[in-house]
């Protein structure tokens, strides 16, 4: 009824029984609920002493690393902008291929 599959609600389970508070706080905020599992999963061959400490740096690491992909995003974004504003401004017609020439020679990885 939710819309929710049993898999990721068994996987919602496991993550709020077994996994310490940052990660389970975090689930479905900041990470999503598969991420959290995977986490989850991870922390499994930590020393119970040290999962709270392992899962903080593991969760601070995820998000740097939607931070990056934010970044690299607002980046593409300049770029596609600044593409429709040259043409425009030139009165050229925008084609795929310009777009994609543009891109082609951009420092920032393709698909990230």
């Amino acid at each position: 009824m939710a819309g929710i599959s049993h898999g990721t609600l068994a996987k919602i389970e496991k993550v709020d029984n077994e996994t310490p508070a940052p990660i389970r706080e975090a689930m479905g905020k900041t990470i999503s609920i598969d991420k959290a599992a995977r986490l989850n999963t991870a922390l499994k061959q930590t020393p119970e002493e040290e999962r709270n400490a392992e899962a903080r740096r593991l969760l601070l690491a995820e998000l740097a690393k939607k931070e990056a992909k934010i970044y690299r995003e607002e980046k593409i974004v300049k770029k596609v902008f600044n593409i429709i504003s040259a043409a425009t401004m030139d009165y050229e017609y925008i084609t795929d291929e310009c777009v994609e020439i543009y891109l082609r020679k951009s420092p920032i990885p393709r698909g990230t």
